[in-house]
């Protein structure tokens, strides 16, 4: 939806300055089931060429409902930048910019990474101020209003504002909260922009979701974020008021304004 939330959402992966390792690139290409691995590996190397020394490659995933694969590339400052690889390795969409590896095509890379960097120094001390205040005011919020999943060791958690009707919201727990749940714990709280359904599914997903495990949850959200799920006229009954409540507290006292947001800290 924002390149904030998609930042925010990367934000567990590590950050320093680097070169690119086109050793580490191979082996999480070779970790990937890929049909064609012989030529996405000759058409990526092209692209590879194109970035600067000073950012990394890294966190290859296959997705398994579109034919991309998500990776992140971090620059010099620490900023993550999430970018879809078609699986012929030939083109990287990333935050809007498209670049295809071909010698008919201008690539700007180079370009466009140092113009997101120059950018993100201002929105990564607005999103450090926009973080410490969101986690002091879900601080406040009664717990059986949160929806926990518990990560084992975990140095990290995630906290998750999302909307069941939300289309965006939707995508996010289709690829990125599942990443997230199996990184570290994660807080999500319901905060819907759309009608009363929309906080009816997420009384629902709160009840229900009380004592599962992570694995359960997921399955839960997902039944309710379904485009086609339906409340009966008998869960149109749920008090939902108290939510509302919630809700109006954590967006106007954060200042957070769209969802879904991710923000990640790490654990005191």
């Amino acid at each position: 939806m924002k390149k904030e939330i998609l930042l925010g959402s990367l934000l567990a992966f590590g950050t320093c300055a680097f070169a690119i390792d086109e050793n580490n690139i191979s082996k999480e290409i070779d970790a990937l089931n890929i049909a064609n691995k012989t030529e996405f590996k000759k058409n990526f190397t092209k692209l590879l060429k194109e970035f600067p020394d000073n950012v990394n490659l890294g966190n290859f995933t296959q997705l398994k409902n579109a034919g991309t694969i998500l990776l992140t590339v971090t620059t010099a400052d620490g900023t993550n930048i999430p970018a879809f690889v078609a699986q012929d390795g030939k083109m990287i969409n990333g935050l809007g910019a498209l670049f295809v590896a071909d010698d008919e095509t201008s690539l700007e890379i180079k370009d466009y990474i140092v113009e997101v960097t120059k950018n993100n120094k201002k929105e990564n001390l607005e999103d450090e101020a926009a973080n410490a205040k969101l986690e002091k005011v879900v601080g406040a919020i009664p717990e059986e209003y949160v929806l926990e999943f518990n990560h084992k060791d975990s140095k990290q958690y995630a906290i998750v504002l999302t909307d069941p009707e939300c289309p965006f919201c939707r995508r996010h727990l289709a690829y990125e909260l599942p990443e997230l749940v199996k990184q570290m714990n994660v807080k999500v709280y319901f905060t819907p922009v759309h009608p009363d359904s929309s906080f009816v599914k997420s009384m629902l997903i709160l009840s229900e979701g009380r004592g599962k495990s992570n694995d359960e949850k997921l399955k839960i959200m997902n039944k309710y974020y379904d485009e086609n799920a339906k409340v009966s006229a008998e869960q149109e009954k749920i008090d939902i008021s108290k939510l509302k409540v919630y809700r109006d507290v954590i967006l106007t006292e954060s200042g957070i304004r769209g969802v879904p947001h991710t923000s990640v800290y790490d654990k005191k």
